[in-house]
């Protein structure tokens, strides 16, 4: 049996999660972290190693957009794309 992704694009693409339309806000390498609004939230001291944005259609548990992140080449602040989310992470933050 072949893979599904070769078989069908179309299902392998469902079977994977959900495609999320995402606005980055951290461009990969970039020190400077702004928010939805495009404020300065801060400037880290170490380089972001991957693009981290939000999904602008979902809130995530503290109330806030949903965050992202996006592997790959280095995405310019203020794209946005439509990505497939192959997983979740969950986070303690505050104690929230």
């Amino acid at each position: 049996m072949g893979s599904p992704s070769i078989a069908n694009p179309r299902v392998a693409r469902a079977a994977l999660g959900p495609a999320l339309d995402v606005v980055i806000e951290v461009p990969r390498w970039s020190f400077v972290k702004r928010g939805s609004s495009g404020s300065l939230d801060f400037i880290s001291p170490l380089p972001c190693p991957f693009n981290y944005g939000a999904v602008p259609t979902l809130l995530g548990l503290e109330g806030d957009l949903l965050d992202a992140v996006v592997l790959g080449k280095r995405i310019a602040y203020g794209t946005g794309l439509r990505v497939i989310a192959y997983g979740a992470v969950t986070l303690t933050d505050r104690g929230m």
